[in-house]
């Protein structure tokens, strides 16, 4: 869930003006100083890779990619 602007607790936040990705074929808007996995998250995609073995579906960790989570 992305941040609203209008949320009571929180300051406001100044945001470029969004624009459209492509992922998995379904254009999705992002805003500029997004990573891609916030892009992702805030879109609804949960699982962003399986494991090798088990299959097991693994989401974002720490998110500044150096985990080897």
């Amino acid at each position: 869930m992305r941040i609203t602007a209008d949320h009571p607790l929180l300051p406001r936040v100044a945001r470029g003006e969004p624009f459209d990705v492509v992922v998995d074929g379904d254009v999705v808007q992002a805003y500029p100083g997004e990573t891609i996995a916030a892009v992702l998250v805030a879109t609804g995609r949960r699982t962003l890779h399986h494991t090798e073995k088990g299959h097991a579906a693994r989401g974002l960790y720490c998110g500044i990619g150096l985990c080897f989570g």
